[in-house]
């Protein structure tokens, strides 16, 4: 989270409650001695990552230099000797403002669309390395625009979701999904997903998230406030009903509705979960659950609310009740269709447990059951 205003950068982790605040880098021409010189560059995007081979957590910002007109990229890596570093871009195609990590190749990357619909730069968390990469599109797979294009994690790869419409005199509606896997050695696998007999009406909040083997479409309707989980594979819709408004008003706030993402950044390996207190979260009432504290900064860290769930890395709660109700414990400051993530990444890691709260949430993601 960064504020182009100010542009300090908090970087809050759920499990230890703390937000470490990070100095951005600094590029200023020594020659300028404009008191509004700031830090020498405009950032326009950013991505959070976790280097397995390492141990490390990078924080990627790709800025402009007024000057020079030029995007330039620093990576902040964590540790006794965190620091910044200037990295070199490949080119300077605009990027979208938020990445998408995936643990490819074991030591994880970070994933931008960008202005040229074909292509997507890719930054190694490992060899600290931007690159493009670009994806193979058939004669009838290209998009009209970025817009129609959405990228997530699948199974630890990026995954590349190109949406086709088709439309009449009343309404746009989803005519097939083509869905490109980017596996190892550069090779993409492809799956198509025809849903023009599900009359799935546009929507610009559409998103994607891979569960397993599954992929599913996820959005929010504003003008029913009701949520929609689709499952590709099996044609399957759920809505989650209309919230209360004690719950919406909590969490349909106008931040980043596009650009934030809610999943953990725990390798695989960590994956050890503490079931005390996941259970000790769950006795909790709805007011604590949705009581936010101030912070109490102590140097560069500020402590929040409890909700410890794992020692080794983020991770987030949602509880769906009776398809009803949604329960966060976490960053409530954000939007509803994008915080769903959470609670797929949880459910993963309490997988071995028999945990009723948890299990609700595969009652809307299973395949009509």
């Amino acid at each position: 989270m960064f504020s182009k205003t100010t542009f300090v950068i908090d970087v809050w982790n759920f499990t230890t409650n703390e937000v470490l605040r990070i100095m951005p880098p600094v590029m200023v021409d020594k020659q300028d001695t404009s008191p509004t010189r700031g830090v020498g560059y405009t950032p326009f995007s950013c991505g959070f990552g976790f280097n397995s081979f390492n141990n490390q957590y990078k924080l990627v910002i790709i800025g402009i230099v007024p000057k020079t007109g030029c995007r330039q990229g620093f990576v902040y890596t964590s540790g006794t000797k965190s620091s910044w570093q200037e990295i070199e871009l490949p080119g300077q195609k605009a990027t979208s403002p938020q990445g998408t990590f995936t643990p490819y190749g074991g030591g994880g990357a970070l994933f931008w669309k960008t202005s040229d619909t074909q292509t997507i730069l890719q930054f190694d968390l490992h060899q600290d390395k931007f690159q493009y990469i670009r994806i193979p599109l058939e004669k009838n797979e290209y998009p009209a625009s970025n817009d129609h294009t959405r990228l997530l994690e699948s199974e630890g790869f990026l995954g590349v979701a190109i949406l086709l419409w088709g439309s009449n005199a009343i309404k746009s509606t989803l005519e097939k999904v083509h869905l490109k896997i980017y596996k190892d050695n550069q090779v993409w696998v492809k799956e198509t997903f025809d849903v023009s007999l599900c009359a799935l009406p546009y929507s610009a909040n559409f998103r994607f998230i891979s569960f397993y083997d599954q992929v599913l479409l996820y959005w929010m309707n504003t003008e029913t406030n009701c949520f929609h989980f689709f499952n590709l594979h099996s044609k399957c819709l759920k809505v989650v009903q209309k919230l209360t408004s004690h719950i919406k008003e909590k969490i349909l706030v106008p931040l980043c509705p596009k650009h934030s993402s809610l999943r953990t950044l725990l390798p695989e390996r960590a994956q050890k979960s503490d079931f005390a207190s996941v259970r000790s979260m769950m006795t909790k009432g709805i007011e604590d659950v949705f009581r936010v504290q101030e912070p109490k900064p102590f140097g560069a860290l500020a402590s929040f609310c409890p909700s410890k769930i794992n020692k080794h890395g983020m991770c987030y709660l949602i509880l769906i009740i009776n398809d009803k109700a949604l329960f966060i414990s976490g960053q409530i400051e954000l939007l509803y269709s994008e915080i769903v993530k959470g609670a797929l990444c949880l459910r993963q890691y309490l997988c071995g447990y028999d945990i009723h709260m948890v299990l609700c949430v595969s009652k809307i993601l299973a395949d009509g059951s």
